[in-house]
């Protein structure tokens, strides 16, 4: 392939090392319970490897821009996109535009566009516009949080390429629109 193969490959090493803790947290979760030290102690492990994988993607980016599908390939692109979401506040206000931008250039989806600003929006105390974030309560429910036009939501979502809220929703058992 015609990709940035050495871009390419540290964004994908990143991805990897951003999901293993994540694909064992159900596990974690069963052995030592939902709200224990053990699994403070692994939230906080979490926290600093996101912290660690955030500064090479910070690195990465401002060497190289926000990588392009075109030019990396759809994973990378996405692990970049990943390790972002992970990423604190600020560190996702600096670089929501650039995502912003590789997706009006089709470079990257518009889906994970998506999710960054409405959690970007939600962390800054502002309603979500794509509704793609939900709180879980640990018991199995769920909540929309505040959306920004409810009116509007399946208008931007198809923008981006997602499908209708109601059928997002549906996975989480919240029914949309909320009865009145």
């Amino acid at each position: 392939a015609s990709y940035q193969q050495p871009l390419s490959g540290k964004l994908i090493d990143l991805y990897y090392r951003d999901q293993v803790l994540r694909q064992l947290l159900d596990e974690a979760e069963k052995k030592f319970g939902r709200n224990t030290r053990e699994m403070q102690a692994y939230w906080d492990f979490i926290n600093r490897e996101d912290q660690r994988l955030f500064e090479e993607l910070d690195a990465l980016l401002k060497e190289y821009g926000w990588p392009a599908r075109s030019k990396v390939g759809g994973q990378a692109n996405a692990a970049a996109f990943l390790i972002l979401q992970h990423a604190p506040l600020e560190q996702q206000e600096e670089f929501l535009p650039l995502m912003e931008e590789s997706v009006k250039n089709k470079e990257s989806q518009g889906s994970h566009f998506a999710m960054l600003y409405d959690r970007v929006s939600l962390r800054q105390g502002k309603p979500q516009r794509y509704g793609t974030q939900v709180d879980g309560f640990g018991n199995g429910q769920y909540e929309l949080p505040k959306l920004e036009d409810p009116s509007k939501v399946d208008e931007w979502r198809a923008e981006v390429g997602l499908g209708p809220l109601s059928v997002y929703l549906k996975r989480y058992n919240i029914t949309w629109p909320p009865k009145k």
